[in-house]
């Protein structure tokens, strides 16, 4: 149940651009390991696709997520596709990201 309230509270951090404090949030290594922390991450940026911060948290993503699974990577790129066929300018994160 934690770990389902987590991942939730960082998607929606995530999804609002508020980078550095999903980056705060507290994972267990078995969490994080298991892909739920990129996921998460995922879940935000599926969410913000139509948002001018979406490109920012793509970037973020790739920034802070080496070894996606294909899975994770090929959700990414469609993600990046999708983001891509927008003209919307990035908006910069709140507090820094």
């Amino acid at each position: 149940m934690y770990a389902e309230a987590q991942r939730l509270r960082v998607t929606l951090l995530v999804w609002l651009n508020r980078l550095d404090e999903a980056d705060q949030v507290e994972w267990s290594d078995a969490e994080a390991d298991a892909g739920g922390l990129a996921d998460a991450w995922l879940d935000g940026l599926e969410r913000a696709i139509a948002e001018p911060h979406a490109g920012v948290i793509a970037r973020g993503i790739t920034g802070r997520f080496e070894d996606l699974t294909e899975t994770q990577q090929a959700r990414l790129e469609a993600l990046q596709q999708q983001l891509a066929a927008t003209t919307e300018p990035d908006a910069e994160p709140v507090g820094g990201g």
